[in-house]
Protein backbone atom coordinates (compact mmCIF):
# COMPACT_ATOMS: atom_id res chain seq x y z
CA UNK A 1 0.00 0.00 0.00
CA UNK A 2 1.31 3.40 -0.84
CA UNK A 3 -0.06 6.83 0.89
CA UNK A 4 -0.63 10.49 -0.64
CA UNK A 5 -1.07 12.86 1.98
CA UNK A 6 -2.75 16.26 2.56
CA UNK A 7 -4.22 18.99 4.82
CA UNK A 8 -7.11 21.08 4.21
CA UNK A 9 -5.59 23.60 6.41
CA UNK A 10 -2.46 24.11 3.53
CA UNK A 11 -4.35 25.53 0.21
CA UNK A 12 -1.79 24.04 -2.16
CA UNK A 13 -2.31 20.95 -0.37
CA UNK A 14 -5.74 20.80 -0.96
CA UNK A 15 -5.60 22.13 -4.87
CA UNK A 16 -3.18 18.94 -5.72
CA UNK A 17 -5.50 16.69 -3.17
CA UNK A 18 -8.60 17.64 -5.56
CA UNK A 19 -6.63 17.21 -8.92
CA UNK A 20 -6.12 13.83 -7.98
CA UNK A 21 -9.30 13.30 -7.19
CA UNK A 22 -10.72 14.48 -10.74
CA UNK A 23 -7.79 13.44 -12.50
CA UNK A 24 -8.00 9.98 -10.80
CA UNK A 25 -10.76 7.32 -10.20
CA UNK A 26 -10.40 7.63 -6.52
CA UNK A 27 -13.51 5.83 -4.26
CA UNK A 28 -14.75 7.10 -0.95
CA UNK A 29 -14.43 4.74 1.13
CA UNK A 30 -16.60 3.86 4.59
CA UNK A 31 -12.58 4.57 6.53
CA UNK A 32 -12.52 7.11 8.24
CA UNK A 33 -8.56 8.68 9.79
CA UNK A 34 -8.87 11.09 11.68
CA UNK A 35 -12.88 11.88 11.05
CA UNK A 36 -11.90 12.41 7.43
CA UNK A 37 -13.07 9.70 4.82
CA UNK A 38 -10.37 7.80 2.73
CA UNK A 39 -10.14 7.64 -0.65
CA UNK A 40 -8.64 4.39 -2.44
CA UNK A 41 -7.57 3.79 -5.77
CA UNK A 42 -6.21 0.57 -6.80
CA UNK A 43 -2.95 1.24 -9.20
CA UNK A 44 -1.74 -1.65 -11.60
CA UNK A 45 -2.45 -4.20 -8.46
CA UNK A 46 -1.64 -2.09 -6.02
CA UNK A 47 -3.90 -0.03 -3.30
CA UNK A 48 -3.40 3.51 -3.28
CA UNK A 49 -5.24 5.66 0.05
CA UNK A 50 -5.71 9.17 -0.28
CA UNK A 51 -5.96 10.78 3.41
CA UNK A 52 -6.45 14.05 5.14
CA UNK A 53 -4.43 15.20 8.02
CA UNK A 54 -5.31 17.68 10.76
CA UNK A 55 -2.76 20.79 11.00
CA UNK A 56 0.45 21.16 9.34
CA UNK A 57 2.09 18.04 7.24
CA UNK A 58 5.42 18.74 9.00
CA UNK A 59 3.90 17.56 12.45
CA UNK A 60 2.59 14.42 11.16
CA UNK A 61 5.02 12.18 13.11
CA UNK A 62 2.01 10.22 13.70
CA UNK A 63 1.90 8.57 10.43
CA UNK A 64 4.13 5.48 10.66
CA UNK A 65 1.81 4.41 13.35
CA UNK A 66 -1.05 4.14 11.66
CA UNK A 67 -0.17 3.36 8.02
CA UNK A 68 2.31 0.46 7.14
CA UNK A 69 3.11 2.30 3.46
CA UNK A 70 5.96 1.23 1.65
CA UNK A 71 5.73 4.86 0.23
CA UNK A 72 4.26 8.48 1.30
CA UNK A 73 3.92 10.95 -0.34
CA UNK A 74 3.29 14.19 1.01
CA UNK A 75 1.40 17.22 -1.18
CA UNK A 76 2.28 20.00 0.38
CA UNK A 77 2.79 24.30 -0.51
CA UNK A 78 6.42 25.64 -0.25
CA UNK A 79 7.47 29.02 1.07
CA UNK A 80 10.32 31.48 0.62
CA UNK A 81 11.37 34.25 0.90
CA UNK A 82 12.00 34.75 -3.27
CA UNK A 83 8.66 34.00 -3.64
CA UNK A 84 9.82 32.40 -6.63
CA UNK A 85 7.38 30.17 -8.57
CA UNK A 86 8.73 26.62 -7.87
CA UNK A 87 7.74 23.24 -7.92
CA UNK A 88 10.10 20.66 -5.51
CA UNK A 89 10.84 17.87 -4.62
CA UNK A 90 12.26 16.48 -1.05
CA UNK A 91 12.58 13.91 1.77
CA UNK A 92 11.55 14.81 4.77
CA UNK A 93 13.63 14.76 8.38
CA UNK A 94 16.08 16.54 10.18
CA UNK A 95 19.78 16.85 10.06
CA UNK A 96 20.56 18.76 13.78
CA UNK A 97 18.69 19.69 16.75
CA UNK A 98 17.13 21.81 15.26
CA UNK A 99 13.62 20.63 14.72
CA UNK A 100 10.56 21.72 12.47
CA UNK A 101 8.44 18.98 12.88
CA UNK A 102 10.09 15.45 13.65
CA UNK A 103 12.59 14.34 15.37
CA UNK A 104 16.29 16.09 16.24
CA UNK A 105 18.83 13.90 14.06
CA UNK A 106 16.38 12.06 12.20
CA UNK A 107 15.69 11.93 8.75
CA UNK A 108 12.74 9.73 6.83
CA UNK A 109 13.48 6.91 4.13
CA UNK A 110 14.69 8.46 1.14
CA UNK A 111 12.64 7.07 -1.62
CA UNK A 112 15.32 8.24 -4.11
CA UNK A 113 13.81 6.81 -7.82
CA UNK A 114 10.18 7.62 -6.95
CA UNK A 115 11.66 11.54 -6.06
CA UNK A 116 13.65 11.44 -9.39
CA UNK A 117 10.34 10.52 -10.86
CA UNK A 118 8.16 12.74 -9.50
CA UNK A 119 10.96 15.31 -10.42
CA UNK A 120 10.96 14.20 -14.02
CA UNK A 121 7.16 14.34 -14.00
CA UNK A 122 7.28 18.01 -12.66
CA UNK A 123 9.64 19.16 -15.49
CA UNK A 124 7.83 17.60 -18.30
CA UNK A 125 4.52 18.63 -17.47
CA UNK A 126 6.14 22.49 -16.35
CA UNK A 127 7.37 22.80 -20.14
CA UNK A 128 4.55 21.30 -22.11
CA UNK A 129 2.04 23.26 -19.72
CA UNK A 130 4.40 26.66 -20.41
CA UNK A 131 4.05 27.48 -16.58
CA UNK A 132 7.26 28.84 -16.18
CA UNK A 133 7.99 27.21 -12.85
CA UNK A 134 11.02 26.24 -11.19
CA UNK A 135 11.74 22.69 -10.66
CA UNK A 136 13.86 21.50 -8.08
CA UNK A 137 15.06 19.35 -5.67
CA UNK A 138 15.19 20.29 -2.18
CA UNK A 139 17.84 19.74 0.35
CA UNK A 140 16.48 17.26 3.40
CA UNK A 141 14.49 19.59 5.54
CA UNK A 142 12.08 19.76 8.23
CA UNK A 143 9.49 17.04 9.75
CA UNK A 144 8.47 14.33 9.74
CA UNK A 145 11.04 11.79 10.55
CA UNK A 146 9.61 8.65 9.60
CA UNK A 147 10.96 5.16 9.50
CA UNK A 148 9.00 4.73 6.19
CA UNK A 149 10.04 5.82 2.99
CA UNK A 150 8.74 9.06 2.45
CA UNK A 151 9.18 12.60 0.40
CA UNK A 152 7.17 16.08 -0.47
CA UNK A 153 5.87 17.30 -3.50
CA UNK A 154 5.27 21.02 -3.41
CA UNK A 155 3.93 24.16 -5.13
CA UNK A 156 5.58 27.45 -4.00
CA UNK A 157 6.26 29.86 -3.37
CA UNK A 158 2.83 32.27 -2.26
CA UNK A 159 -0.87 32.06 -2.48
CA UNK A 160 -0.86 32.89 -6.10
CA UNK A 161 0.81 29.81 -6.88
CA UNK A 162 -0.86 27.65 -4.15
CA UNK A 163 -4.27 28.11 -5.68
CA UNK A 164 -2.91 27.61 -9.01
CA UNK A 165 -4.53 25.08 -10.93
CA UNK A 166 -2.52 23.79 -13.42
CA UNK A 167 0.53 23.79 -11.03
CA UNK A 168 -2.53 21.45 -8.70
CA UNK A 169 -2.45 19.47 -11.65
CA UNK A 170 1.52 19.07 -12.12
CA UNK A 171 1.75 17.85 -8.62
CA UNK A 172 -0.89 15.80 -8.54
CA UNK A 173 0.82 13.73 -11.58
CA UNK A 174 4.21 14.25 -9.96
CA UNK A 175 2.70 12.43 -6.94
CA UNK A 176 0.92 9.67 -9.02
CA UNK A 177 4.33 9.44 -11.30
CA UNK A 178 5.94 8.21 -7.57
CA UNK A 179 3.18 5.77 -6.79
CA UNK A 180 3.89 3.86 -9.71
CA UNK A 181 7.62 4.40 -10.12
CA UNK A 182 9.27 0.97 -11.06
CA UNK A 183 12.79 2.69 -12.31
CA UNK A 184 15.81 1.42 -10.66
CA UNK A 185 18.86 4.02 -10.94
CA UNK A 186 21.86 4.01 -8.70
CA UNK A 187 21.24 5.96 -5.64
CA UNK A 188 23.54 8.45 -4.26
CA UNK A 189 24.11 10.69 -1.60
CA UNK A 190 24.23 14.51 -2.64
CA UNK A 191 26.39 17.10 -0.75
CA UNK A 192 27.21 20.57 -0.74
CA UNK A 193 25.57 23.23 -2.74
CA UNK A 194 22.68 25.39 -2.21
CA UNK A 195 19.63 24.51 -0.58
CA UNK A 196 17.65 24.36 -4.20
CA UNK A 197 21.02 22.87 -5.95
CA UNK A 198 20.56 23.11 -10.06
CA UNK A 199 23.84 19.89 -9.83
CA UNK A 200 21.78 18.10 -8.61
CA UNK A 201 18.40 18.82 -10.07
CA UNK A 202 20.33 18.14 -13.39
CA UNK A 203 21.73 14.94 -12.24
CA UNK A 204 17.79 14.16 -11.49
CA UNK A 205 16.47 15.23 -14.72
CA UNK A 206 18.81 14.07 -17.06
CA UNK A 207 21.65 11.42 -15.41
CA UNK A 208 21.43 7.55 -15.05
CA UNK A 209 21.51 8.55 -11.02
CA UNK A 210 18.75 9.27 -8.63
CA UNK A 211 19.83 11.57 -5.67
CA UNK A 212 18.65 10.64 -2.15
CA UNK A 213 19.12 12.27 0.80
CA UNK A 214 20.48 15.96 -0.36
CA UNK A 215 22.65 17.94 2.91
CA UNK A 216 23.26 21.46 1.62
CA UNK A 217 26.69 23.27 2.36
CA UNK A 218 24.35 25.21 5.48
CA UNK A 219 23.86 21.66 6.64
CA UNK A 220 27.31 20.16 6.30
CA UNK A 221 28.64 21.71 9.83
CA UNK A 222 26.39 18.63 11.33
CA UNK A 223 28.86 16.45 9.42
CA UNK A 224 31.12 16.88 12.73
CA UNK A 225 28.94 14.66 13.41
CA UNK A 226 30.21 11.34 12.21
CA UNK A 227 26.97 9.30 12.14
CA UNK A 228 25.38 11.78 9.96
CA UNK A 229 26.34 10.47 6.91
CA UNK A 230 26.24 6.59 7.68
CA UNK A 231 22.87 7.52 8.72
CA UNK A 232 22.01 9.24 5.67
CA UNK A 233 22.90 6.30 3.87
CA UNK A 234 21.45 3.96 5.83
CA UNK A 235 18.08 5.60 5.56
CA UNK A 236 17.24 5.19 1.75
CA UNK A 237 15.34 2.50 0.61
CA UNK A 238 17.56 2.16 -2.30
CA UNK A 239 21.76 0.80 -1.99
CA UNK A 240 24.01 4.24 -2.13
CA UNK A 241 26.70 3.57 -4.04
CA UNK A 242 27.98 6.55 -4.66
CA UNK A 243 28.41 10.25 -2.84
CA UNK A 244 28.10 13.00 -5.38
CA UNK A 245 29.73 16.21 -4.48
CA UNK A 246 29.01 19.91 -5.21
CA UNK A 247 33.03 20.35 -5.08
CA UNK A 248 32.52 24.11 -5.39
CA UNK A 249 29.92 23.91 -3.17
CA UNK A 250 31.72 22.31 -0.16
CA UNK A 251 34.53 24.67 1.99
CA UNK A 252 37.81 23.44 0.70
CA UNK A 253 39.14 22.49 4.61
CA UNK A 254 36.20 20.30 4.68
CA UNK A 255 36.31 18.61 1.39
CA UNK A 256 39.17 16.09 2.56
CA UNK A 257 37.89 15.58 5.87
CA UNK A 258 34.51 14.72 4.40
CA UNK A 259 35.77 12.69 1.20
CA UNK A 260 37.66 10.64 3.39
CA UNK A 261 34.93 9.42 5.53
CA UNK A 262 32.81 8.87 2.62
CA UNK A 263 35.63 6.22 1.02
CA UNK A 264 35.94 4.70 4.07
CA UNK A 265 31.93 4.13 3.69
CA UNK A 266 32.69 2.61 0.87
CA UNK A 267 30.99 5.27 -1.61
CA UNK A 268 32.55 5.92 -4.85
CA UNK A 269 33.00 9.88 -5.66
CA UNK A 270 31.46 11.96 -8.08
CA UNK A 271 32.52 15.47 -8.55
CA UNK A 272 30.01 17.73 -9.95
Amino acid sequence: MKLLVFSESDKASLNIAEKLMSLYRFERTDRLYRGKPIYRLELEGEEILLVSVPGELVEAQYLEKDFKASLVVFLSRHASSSRMSTLSVHVPGNLGAETYGGLPYKVSIAPANAMKAALRKMNELNESKGLGFKVSYEATHHGPSLNLPSMFVEIGSTEREWGNPEAGEVVAEAAMAAVSCDTNYPAALALGGPHYNPKFTSLGLWEDIAPAHIVSKYSLTYVEDPSLLRNCVERTLEKVCMAVIDWKGVPGKLRSELIRRLRNMGLDIVRV
